[in-house]
């Protein structure tokens, strides 16, 4: 090694120590405001000790000559840097909890996503699967930006979800939306598995123009782009049942504009885009409705769309010679289906043999949906219900599909009824506690303000699908 480089690594570690030194200041100032906080916190904490503390000290060790000099690697100022990120990101995470309305909501937003995910972590453990015990942590954003974040924070995703009930109810379905792409990315061997056994193991290719200046259309490649988020759609009608289908109704619904629910995107002019065509995501999600058992419900869903965007016969996808031509919807929708079908059947062996329904506990049924249908009827006279959080939302979007005009009502006691994660919370039941109504949260976060805010490069930039949101293109 020459002496110039001898010296320049010299520099590298000194400033790397320093600025460890720093944070390892911000941090300890970090935990100290956690401490005098109460309400939903304690995953923070767990996220400042096993993620930025612990790491902080291994690498000042490292950095000072300790016995394990490894661990701070050939560059300690990006790995200081990224700790540095990290603790930065958690700040703004514990700021949107450290008021009441944020505690509240966020505590709620918790609960409901833990018992959503509950039972396929309880099913990981059952096949020794060490590698899935993901904890979510929830930020609130703009009604439209729902997202899920991965890789910030390691096995606790971040995920984004509206910043009240109200108005927003149907779109508190995203939550079961956004645990799907955790489940796409986080569970060994899931996505894999899919792609191969679904045969879209392939480039999701924009229509190429021949020789004779004609343009072939295949569905499987469009089909190839769009299974992650078919999958996140599906997973929440597993999880949510009809609640699912219809917040995803309302959410993508353009009645003053229906041909832009017809349209496929692409991003690069090459490939299609991950979303798929909102009309594409609605029908299906009926179909998987009808699949497990919901045939009227089914029917409303379509009905209500077809109603309100006409009973479109024609998508438009775009060429890869940056047109856009009309084809016939029929083969996406039904290879689609069939597609559904497979992947409602199989039984995966990355599950350890179970059908996606098959996972104990994990599928919202015809039998569950009647403890929903009981459930919304309380909701929406008002009256606090102490039952599971899954089954409160899902009874919640029900409430609001029968009593539009009832929907304050409905997420008040939707309120009153979920005890926050970790939040300190009695039970609603308990005729001593009266739960104050937060108001609604101010300044939501968007995911793109956190992520441009970090300039977290090396999070933000892996493979797509890493950033997802819950948007109809």
């Amino acid at each position: 090694m020459s002496r110039d480089k001898e010296r320049d690594d010299r520099d590298d570690r000194r400033a790397a120590l320093e600025r460890a030194t720093a944070l390892s200041g911000e941090a300890a100032a970090l935990r100290a405001r956690l401490d005098a906080l109460s309400g939903p916190v304690a995953v923070l904490k767990r996220v400042l000790s096993v993620q930025i503390e612990t790491p902080l000290e291994g690498l000042a060790r490292s950095l000072r000559g300790g016995a394990d000099a490894s661990e701070a690697g050939d560059k300690p100022r990006a790995a200081v840097a990224h700790l540095g990120q990290r603790l930065y990101a958690l700040g703004i995470v514990i700021e949107a909890r450290a008021h009441a309305a944020g505690a509240a909501l966020l505590g709620d937003a918790d609960a409901v996503a833990d018992a959503l995910l509950r039972p396929l972590r309880d099913h990981a453990r059952t096949l020794g699967y060490a590698a899935f015990n993901e904890r979510v942590v929830c930020m609130p954003t703009s009604p439209g930006f729902e997202a899920v974040l991965l890789g910030l924070f390691e096995a606790h995703p971040v995920v984004f979800t509206p910043p009240d009930f109200g108005e927003n109810l149907h779109r508190w379905a995203s939550i079961a939306h956004e645990l799907g792409h955790i489940v796409w990315h986080r569970w060994p061997g899931f996505a894999v598995e899919a792609r191969s056994q679904l045969g879209l193991n392939r480039r999701p290719s924009l229509p190429l123009r021949g020789p004779d200046g004609t343009y072939r259309s295949r569905v499987e490649d469009a089909l190839a782009g769009w299974l992650e988020e078919m999958h996140a759609d599906l997973f929440a009608v597993v999880l949510l049942g009809p609640a699912a289908a219809r917040s995803l109704a309302a959410c993508f619904a353009v009645p003053e504009a229906p041909e832009r629910a017809r349209e496929a995107r692409t991003l690069d002019g090459q490939t299609y885009a991950p979303h798929p065509p909102a009309t594409l995501r609605v029908l299906w999600a009926a179909h998987a409705l009808r699949r497990q058992g919901f045939a009227a419900d089914a029917q409303a869903v379509e009905r209500a769309w077809k109603s309100a965007h006409g009973d479109a016969a024609h998508l438009v996808i775009p060429l890869s010679s940056q047109r856009v031509a009309e084809v016939a919807l029929a083969p996406f929708l039904d290879v689609g289906c069939a597609l559904i079908d497979a992947y409602l059947d199989r039984a995966w062996a990355s599950l350890g043999g179970a059908t996606l329904g098959g996972v104990p506990g994990l599928e919202l049924g015809p039998g569950r949906q009647a403890q929903v249908a009981a459930l919304a009827q309380a909701l929406i006279s008002g009256t606090a219900q102490t039952r599971d959080p899954a089954l409160l939302l899902a009874a919640a979007i029900e409430a609001r599909e029968r009593a539009p005009k009832a929907v304050n009502a409905i997420s008040s006691a939707l309120l009153r009824s979920i005890q926050g994660l970790e939040s300190g919370e009695r039970q609603a039941e308990d005729p001593r506690y009266v739960r104050a109504e937060p108001p609604t949260v101010s300044d939501p976060i968007r995911p793109e303000d956190l992520a441009a805010a970090l300039a977290l490069g090396d999070v933000l930039t892996q493979r797509r699908g890493r950033r997802l949101s819950y948007r109809s293109g």
